[in-house]
């Protein structure tokens, strides 16, 4: 066999072999990498622009009171008000089966599934409304005071 035809065979191998594969992802039978891990998506902050910011381990916070916490519960926040001093981390916990987003005016979560936490921190004196774009009944507001 001369090189032209050893050429032409291993192309052919090898367009066989890509469009084996083009096959098998989009058939969705095996995927091209693992999937991250909820934890893993749940370690990375969201990014806030302005107002409070997103719990970021380079920010220096101190915690003011002890872990204040919003469990979501029944599709309710509870406690719907929470007053915490400024400089303060507050956790909401997801409970429900049915994910659930926190949104504030300047920063948001992704969708929390059960048993799921976000973390924000709340730098400036000021009220903080937050609710589930999802499900209107589920809100709040984070009081922060001096």
């Amino acid at each position: 066999m001369d090189k032209k035809s050893i050429s032409l065979i291993l192309l052919i191998i090898l367009a066989s072999v890509l469009a084996f594969d083009f096959y098998i992802v989009s058939q969705n039978k095996t995927p091209s990498a693992p999937a991250p891990t909820q934890k893993a998506i749940a370690s990375i902050p969201p990014i806030a622009t302005s107002g409070p910011r997103a719990a970021d381990p380079n920010v220096k916070v101190q915690y003011n009171q002890e872990n204040p916490k919003v469990d979501i519960r029944n599709y309710a926040a509870n406690p719907s008000t929470l007053t915490i001093k400024k400089n303060t981390i507050v956790t909401w916990t997801n409970y429900d089966s049915d994910p659930h987003q926190i949104v504030g005016d300047k920063w948001k979560s992704w969708a929390l599934k059960e048993k799921e936490t976000f973390s924000q921190a709340f730098e400036t004196v000021g009220s903080f409304p937050y609710k589930d774009p999802q499900s209107p009944q589920l809100n709040g507001v984070i009081i922060v005071e001096e």
